[in-house]
């Protein structure tokens, strides 16, 4: 329970802050996401992320977040370091190259994290003066172990299973 309540505080952050102005190096990014599995055991994940971002200058952003993704039952918290890298110079449509790579973590006692990497490519667009909306299409790769139980009216047996779960995704945020 408690690490869910740090994570929506965690997310809540950007709507409680005051919005940041034009150029200001620090900025607040929230997206939710969804992709195509690629992996079997076939999963449809969900994520909702949080992200603290500095601009170096108007092309290149590094920062730290946090995912919350969901994993058919399974929930798993990537604790991320992040780089953007505009392409062109700010304007009205600016594409970007996005990579997050961290290690998650596992409320769960039957389930353990593990490495995370999510490279995207992207767009981002200014629809009212204090907020930019992200579209990202991107690969997502999360690696986790599992504890299964296989029971019949002979036996009870566990074993821990090795997941490494890929997916195209798709990504829509507001940057604060």
């Amino acid at each position: 329970m408690k690490p869910f309540i740090f994570i929506s505080l965690l997310l809540l952050v950007p709507f409680l802050s005051k919005g940041q102005e034009k150029n200001k190096p620090v900025c607040y990014q929230v997206t939710v996401g969804t992709g195509i599995p690629m992996s079997s055991p076939s999963t449809v994940p969900f994520s909702l992320q949080g992200e603290i971002l500095y601009a170096f200058n108007s092309r290149l952003m590094v920062g730290a977040g946090i995912v919350f993704s969901l994993y058919d039952k399974e929930v798993l918290i990537p604790l991320f370091a992040g780089i953007r890298y505009n392409l062109i110079k700010p304007a009205r449509f600016t594409p970007y190259l996005d990579c997050s790579a961290g290690y998650s973590f596992a409320p769960s006692g039957d389930v353990n994290g593990g490495f995370y990497l999510s490279p995207a490519i992207g767009v981002q667009t200014s629809l009212f003066s204090k907020y930019t909306v992200l579209l990202a299409l991107g690969y997502e790769l999360q690696e986790l172990d599992r504890l299964k139980e296989y029971t019949t009216s002979s036996f009870v047996s566990s074993y821990q299973e090795s997941l490494s779960h890929h997916s195209l995704s798709l990504k829509v945020g507001v940057v604060f």
